[in-house]
């Protein structure tokens, strides 16, 4: 992406070859159109401003960009690929002025010095400009304006993730060109993201690189339908915590108030939320793995059920980042149960009220919901507990309690039934936009009492972001408000279309998912007393080097760790150059007091210091590891390039091998990780026999003989599977020579020569 930001946009110089540039735009019809307001979508009712023309000369169609329609994709989509009919991918909003190349994934703007475009495309663009801006407006005395600047954010607009992405960007694992498509390739797209919505360059960006790749890797978001937000915010969390770990390091964990987890068997019904995968948080050690979204996101639900026999506890602890609550039925406004959808808080009066307002005028607050989530639930009838004391189902009592609270609280409203009869809870829920209190739905929220916020663990929360759906069941649109915290004033963000609200206006919204961000004076107190001696010291006497992660871990998290440098050292106390080579953008320096303060308030894991001098010294074991491994790969690729062969001979066979196990090898072969064992379960049953709907290529690929003995020999891995023509579904092969030929020790790796 940063490549394509450098070098100029030639789509749009295609536009210049036509004899009539302004063909359309400048008709008659198109001018009483765009006056009177009746310009729509050409493939639906859509008005403006979510209007984009094509500006293919032959073309010029209207269409429009909604997240139920989007057909403007649709429609570059459809051409971006014709040679005869191309250079459909420039685009102008008639209400925004904004001008958009889809291929390049960029805003051209004729009015900024920066851009590099020729000074026949900037006269151009600024001729479609002026003539749309005079059909807007009859009086000549209009001024010409600039394209105006237009932004959105994401509701995950949390400082520590995003100062996390902006300030600690060195350690964000980088993956090589020819393995970017297997691994942190969102991650990489998502940084890109962020760093082009704070960097103030473009007035408006649209993250299309992100959002295919979210397609390419999620199938479910695939096409052009409305998605769910509560799917789509748990599926950017699961995989951002899974490619952004925290470096491997002989810490277990960097916060605190995270346990163990417990198992216990539960019947009934499921309230808890979306989890992080286990396996995201086990490390080859069995030891706890943190990551960024972990400590932001992640807190820990405790589910405590009694036996009502035996009076027996069972406890279990799950690892969340939202909770899921459900809106009480008792308070369906009436209004609702006449329409089967609740008014809209920006609608008329009556509806504002009939909708806010629940039967006999009580108005259903978001801890009315908290406290039926966390209240005691009888487990009786289909619902009964399996006790492993008495060993059969009993009766029982469950509890849920928060046990410990996360940094960012994201809480979820459960507005759509997905049952036989599909629909939508219109229900208003009052919600606290500021000191909002967790503590009574917290475990023994009692041990509270008497203590200091400092010592308990802060329990407010102020709102800064909510989602908004507007609409029915499977249809609508989605609304984000987010409170800027520059200005702390807040904002609606409608596709393209920004608009300021008052705290008010916004606490009239009927919410969907709501994000609360941890509140402490005390804290915040230190952070700017510590911030200030920092900045009257710096220059001056002795200073030591910390890690970024740590020092942005104590800037935004309560509970940040020990000090710690095992953020960016190897295993041998050193620094990989090769892994870091900027290791001053891993650091940061701090006065040796301010470096006392924080040992006597969070204490130090005994990692090693730094200083500049040694700090990029490097480490010459990982410099011999990597020249070895280097060797390796030169071996390999050599070695397979005299053996590999498209054809096989006569009485030979084709031994298929998993299409992405190879891509992992061709990664290797290019610079990536090295792979591991051999696995070809991505087509075949445990049994060996082939899965469905299998495709040669895309599943599987077939190798001669000499090529899989040579792979097996290095990698280890199976199962083994021989075919006499390159078909998955062909009669299988089974080789004359003896079975440990192939399949001794088929899960473990061979060492290297």
């Amino acid at each position: 992406m940063e490549q394509r930001a450098r070098n100029p946009c030639h789509h749009v110089n295609n536009l210049l070859t036509v004899n009539l540039p302004l063909a359309k735009i400048d008709s008659a019809a198109f001018k009483k159109q765009l006056t009177s307001a009746s310009l729509h979508c050409d493939l639906c009712d859509t008005k403006m401003p979510r209007l984009w023309i094509c500006l293919h000369s032959n073309c010029r169609a209207i269409i429009c960009n909604t997240s139920s329609h989007a057909h403007v994709l649709k429609h570059f989509d459809m051409y971006k690929n014709s040679t005869e009919n191309g250079y459909h991918s420039v685009y102008i909003n008639p209400r925004a002025l904004t001008i958009w190349c889809y291929e390049c994934g960029r805003e051209l703007n004729p009015l900024d010095s920066s851009e590099l475009l020729s000074p026949d495309v900037r006269t151009y663009l600024r001729t479609v400009i002026r003539s749309l801006q005079g059909k807007r407006n009859k009086s000549p005395e209009q001024p010409f304006v600039d394209v105006p600047v237009l932004y959105s954010v994401s509701a995950i607009r949390e400082p520590a993730l995003t100062n996390y992405f902006n300030y600690c960007d060195a350690y964000i694992p980088r993956t090589h060109s020819a393995s970017r498509q297997s691994i942190c390739k969102l991650s990489d797209h998502f940084l890109n993201f962020v760093k082009a919505m704070w960097s103030g360059v473009s007035p408006i960006y649209i993250p299309i690189q992100l959002v295919t790749e979210i397609k390419r890797t999620f199938e479910g978001f695939q096409g052009y339908g409305q998605e769910d937000s509560q799917e789509f915010l748990c599926f950017i969390l699961d995989r951002l915590n899974e490619e952004l770990p925290y470096p491997s390091s002989p810490i277990t964990t960097f916060s605190a108030g995270h346990a163990k987890e417990n198992g216990h068997k539960s019947h009934g019904n499921g309230s808890l939320s979306h989890t992080i995968s286990a396996a995201n948080h086990s490390s080859k050690q069995g030891t706890t793995k943190r990551g960024i979204i972990s400590d932001v996101f992640e807190g820990t639900l405790e589910s405590k059920i009694r036996c009502l026999h035996c009076k027996k506890d069972f406890e279990k602890e799950d690892r969340v980042c939202e909770l899921l609550i459900e809106i009480d039925k008792k308070f369906k406004s009436k209004n609702q149960e006449r329409n089967g959808e609740s008014s809209s808080a920006f609608g008329s009066m009556f509806g504002a009220v009939t909708g806010l307002v629940g039967i006999g005028g009580k108005i259903l607050r978001l801890q009315d919901c908290l406290s039926a989530f966390t209240a005691t639930e009888t487990l009786t009838g289909d619902n009964q507990y399996e006790c492993e004391s008495c060993g059969k189902k009993r009766d029982g009592q469950k509890t849920l309690r928060i046990k410990s609270l996360p940094e960012t609280l994201c809480i979820m409203l459960k507005r759509f039934r997905r049952d036989q009869y599909s629909s939508k809870i219109g229900t208003y829920v009052q919600f606290p936009m500021e000191d909002f209190d967790m503590r009574p739905f917290c475990k023994e929220p009692a041990d509270y009492e008497g203590k200091s916020e400092e010592n308990a663990g802060s329990t407010i929360y102020d709102l800064y972001a909510l989602i908004h759906h507007k609409g029915a069941f499977g249809a609508g649109h989605y609304v984000t408000y987010a409170k800027n915290p520059i200005d702390k004033n807040w904002y609606e963000f409608d596709d393209t279309f920004v608009t300021r609200k008052t705290p008010a206006e916004v606490a009239k919204v009927e919410a969907y998912v709501l994000f609360y961000q941890k509140k402490s004076l005390e804290k915040q107190a230190e952070r700017d007393d510590v911030l200030t001696q920092i900045e009257k010291e710096s220059g001056y006497g002795q200073s030591r080097l910390i890690s970024r992660l740590w020092f942005n871990r104590w800037r935004f998290l309560e509970a940040p760790g020990p000090i710690t440098n095992y953020d960016f050292i190897c295993e041998h106390g050193a620094i990989n150059l090769l892994k870091y080579p900027n290791p001053l953008n891993l650091v940061v320096r701090i006065p040796e007091k301010v470096y006392d303060r924080f040992v006597t308030y969070y204490g130090h894991d005994g990692s090693p210091s730094f200083t500049e001098a040694n700090l990029q010294a490097g480490c010459l074991v990982c410099e011999q590891e990597a020249m070895l491994i280097d060797e390796r790969r030169k071996r390999e690729q050599m070695d397979i390039a005299s053996i590999d062969t498209n054809e096989i001979g006569p009485g030979e066979y084709w031994f298929l091998i998993s299409s992405t196990w190879l891509a992992s090898w061709h990664a290797f072969k290019a610079g990536g990780p090295i792979p591991g064992p051999i696995d070809n379960t991505r087509f075949l049953n445990a049994n060996g026999t082939p899965k469905l709907h299998m495709q040669r290529s895309v599943h599987y690929r077939g190798v001669n003989e000499r090529v899989w003995r040579y792979f097996y020999r290095i990698y280890g891995g199976g199962p083994i599977c021989v075919r006499a023509v390159l078909d998955l579904y062909s009669q299988p092969y089974y080789p004359p020579q003896p079975a440990d030929r192939y399949s001794d020790s088929l899960n473990r790796p061979r060492s290297f020569y």
